[in-house]
């Protein structure tokens, strides 16, 4: 149930329960495989976001392929998340732009969807985002920016 409370004892609360509980405090959640990803619409700086992912007992995700990158894209058109970008779960922890790495202190690997121009190598564009589907010109590709601007987030955690 999304009301706040541990309603099953396990430490989480307002989790993902098909088909009971997909919709919650501004977060739209679905299954896949192993996982379960938050499309969370609200504006948080990305520390703020990857906060409300671990509450959730998720992290900010880690877009690490193809294949997950469309099943992303796809749900981002489901949410009708307009034009602009949502927050990823990589940045780079030394300001380094060519040493970004996933909240799992993994480098980034082979799929690297980034729009032309990015990373931009700027000071202070330390977090990635990605465009959803409509935005135009950019979409689907990842950014650099600014981890103090407010953007919508996605979180990935495990099936309850």
């Amino acid at each position: 149930m999304c009301d706040g409370g541990d309603n099953d004892c396990d430490q989480l609360v307002d989790e993902y329960n098909p088909p009971d509980n997909v919709d919650c405090e501004g977060c739209k959640m679905f299954g896949r495989d192993s996982a379960v990803y938050h499309f969370c619409n609200s504006s948080k700086k990305w520390d703020e976001a990857r906060g409300l992912c671990e509450a959730r007992g998720a992290v900010l995700a880690k877009d690490g392929d193809q294949a997950l990158h469309d099943w992303l894209m796809a749900r981002l058109d489901e949410v009708k998340a307009g034009n602009g970008s949502w927050w990823l779960g990589a940045r780079t922890p030394d300001g380094n732009h060519a040493n970004f790495e996933w909240r799992d202190a993994t480098k980034l690997g082979a799929f690297q969807p980034w729009s032309a121009g990015f990373p931009t190598g700027f000071g202070g564009t330390d977090c990635v985002r990605v465009a959803s589907p409509a935005t135009p010109f950019v979409a689907k590709q990842w950014f650099d920016g600014s981890c103090g601007d407010g953007r919508p987030y996605i979180c990935e955690g495990p099936l309850p």
